[in-house]
């Protein structure tokens, strides 16, 4: 034999060996095995409690079974096989008594664990580790009740956990760690009922950054009580979807509880209602009431901070966010009734609320204000609804103050509609497109201070608990439906130009301001105040020549403007500011009583400038101008 065959040889005498030594070496390889809990309250790793008779084993499927009246117990214990991965575990009760399986230590790990597949199965966690690679589930099928307490140490599922699949669940977790790759389910299928109750430790349900999360309520009924620990989620359902009639999500979050999520949808397929009595709550995207049509969010803050970058109340359903205390602040926007179809309503009732801006949608949108504090912008972002309502509800004092450059815009405006009310302007603009009511309802109180800013409106009705304090700041609106006093401010007629109707008496005093913009001579192109009762004059006249788009207005000699009809005239302007008009032309003013019947005019007429004795001449603006005094029964000038 040649040495390279002798070589050979030798090799593969070797290998035999090895292979040999290997398989004598080897534990024995067995296939799967179904194993069932035999014995009472013992400790898991006790053979002769199985049958078949062994502790599991890598790939096993586990039954914690029983049908009889015996309460069991199974404490877990994994020594000799530390590191197996078991198939499944099912634990389930069908008799009177109950079966429950205790960890305190060791790894747990199997694909899934399902407690009370058709019965009832209980789960106790103080310690150890649970390591499941695809899901848990509590209550699976119909009828069914499984319960897990997490009191210390930590549980891992790599997909999703049901609790209440199709039956009943509840997870108590007062300590200890619980992951989740994907969703948590509470109330997932048809007449299911699911409850986790979060007292201590943390929960991490989706991936942070792109999927996952939590959905209470889908079309079973699903309730979250979170009163301590932290719960952070990529996103949060609560009502997210359902077929039957009755399914419903609610959150219940206070005591010092953190939750931390990224989108959170509130009554998405379903009702779904949040109840923040404490905590803290951070949403760092989006917050959304009323997901789909016909469908309602409902957000309850009594106490406690919720934050959160945009948030919209009525999506394409309805979304009510309620608020009696406790400070809620979006960083960007808050829009209310964002597509056509929905509503969306926030009644202000206590707390603070601060946010970028309130922006009404393409649907219904109401604000309500019966207390607490409201922040826009830091006093200079803009408001958007349709509906504003301050101390709406009886027995309720709602104030608000528009500062700064700050805006309103509403389309109805109640400042006391069946409470106290009280809307200070000191800056800022305010547009009510419709009406604003000052005491809308019997017993209610309302009270406006325009001290500075710009109000305008197309009509203003002060009621008998009403007040309307014009200190200052400029008012343009259509109709006024009251007294109106101008203390101190500019009162500039209806929308560059236009007519304001007062129906009541009108009074300015020597710090007031009467503003006209004369674009015209015909009815509607300048401006002009028309007065149902008496008209107390003095203070400044401001008259402006206005541009329609082709140049300012130029008039001519023999034009005149009725700028003020009144009942009864008392008084005059006391200073004048009258536009330039050139070419030897200047402004007579004519006082003019019983015009058309007992109708008292303020006439502006363009005259030629003509030697007068010194007592007739006006000076305003550097011009010079004319004022008569006259009584006539009828005048034929008279635009109206």
């Amino acid at each position: 034999m040649n040495p390279h065959t002798k070589l050979r040889v030798k090799i593969l005498r070797l290998m035999v060996v090895a292979v040999l030594s290997a398989i004598y070496i080897a534990p024995s390889v067995t296939s799967a095995a179904t194993k069932y809990w035999i014995g009472g309250s013992d400790w898991w790793d006790v053979g002769t409690n199985w049958n078949p008779s062994g502790q599991p084993q890598n790939n096993d499927f586990v039954f914690l079974t029983q049908s009889d009246n015996v309460n069991r117990v199974v404490s877990y214990a994994n020594p000799l096989y530390p590191s197996a991965k078991l198939a499944g575990i099912t634990i389930n009760a069908v008799g009177s008594g109950s079966i429950t399986l205790n960890q305190s230590k060791d790894l747990l790990s199997a694909n899934s664990l399902n407690v009370g597949n058709s019965g009832t199965g209980v789960f106790t966690q103080t310690g150890g580790t649970v390591t499941l690679g695809v899901t848990l589930e509590l209550g699976q099928n119909s009828g069914s009740n499984g319960i897990y307490n997490l009191q210390n140490g930590s549980l891992s599922v790599a997909f999703d956990e049901y609790v209440g699949k199709f039956g009943s669940g509840t997870f108590t977790q007062s300590s200890g760690t619980n992951t989740l790759s994907s969703f948590l389910y509470l109330g997932a299928g048809d007449g299911s009922s699911g409850i986790y109750n979060l007292q201590g430790g943390s929960l991490n349900a989706g991936n942070p950054s792109s999927s996952g999360g939590i959905s209470v309520g889908g079309h079973g009924t699903g309730v979250f009580n979170q009163s301590g620990g932290t719960n952070t989620v990529h996103a949060l359902f609560i009502g997210a979807a359902g077929v039957p009639t009755g399914s419903s999500g609610t959150y219940n979050l206070d005591g010092t509880s953190n939750l931390s999520v990224y989108n959170e949808i509130i009554g998405q397929a379903r009702t779904g209602a949040f109840n923040q009595n404490g905590g803290t709550h951070t949403i760092t995207n989006s917050l959304i009431l009323g997901y789909y049509n016909g469908f309602n969010g409902i957000y309850n803050l009594q106490t406690g901070d919720l934050s959160t970058t945009n948030e919209n109340l009525g999506y394409w359903g309805t979304g009510t966010f309620n608020q009696a205390g406790g400070t809620h602040t979006v960083s960007n926007s808050l829009t209310v009734g964002t597509w056509a179809g929905s509503t969306g309503t926030y009644n202000l009732n206590g707390g603070t609320l601060s946010t970028g801006t309130i922006t009404k949608g393409a649907g219904s949108s109401t604000l309500n204000i019966d207390g607490g504090t409201l922040t826009v912008g830091n006093g200079n972002g803009s408001v958007s609804v349709d509906n504003l309502n301050l101390g709406s509800a009886a027995n309720t004092n709602g104030s608000h103050t528009l500062s700064g450059t700050g805006s309103i815009t509403a389309v109805y405006e109640n400042i006391g509609n069946s409470g106290v009310g009280n809307f200070t302007q000191d800056g800022g603009t305010h547009t009510v497109t419709n009406t604003l009511t000052l005491a809308a309802n019997t017993g209610s109180t309302g009270i406006y201070n325009l001290n500075d800013g710009v109000l305008r409106a197309n009509t203003i009705t002060v009621n008998s608990g009403g007040t309307f304090n014009f200190n200052g700041g400029t008012l343009s609106v259509n109709q006024f439906n009251g007294d109106l006093a101008n203390l101190g401010g500019t009162l500039a007629p209806g929308n560059s130009p236009g007519i304001t109707n007062i129906t009541g008496n009108y009074s300015q005093s020597g710090a007031g301001t009467f503003a006209v913009e004369i674009g015209g001579i015909g009815l509607g192109q300048f401006d002009m105040l028309n007065i149902s009762g008496t008209a107390t004059l003095d203070g400044t006249l401001n008259v402006s020549l206005f541009d329609w788009g082709s140049g300012l207005f130029t008039p001519q000699v023999g034009d005149s403007f009725d700028i003020l009809a009144a009942q009864m005239l008392s008084g005059q302007f006391s200073t004048y500011n009258l536009a330039a008009l050139g070419n030897g032309l200047v402004w007579n003013i004519s006082y003019l009583t019983d015009v058309i019947d007992t109708t008292d005019i303020v006439r502006l007429s363009v005259v030629s400038a003509v030697p007068l004795p010194a007592a007739f001449w006006l000076f305003g603006s550097g011009l010079l101008g004319l004022i008569v005094i006259a009584r006539k029964r009828k005048s034929d000038d008279l635009r109206n």
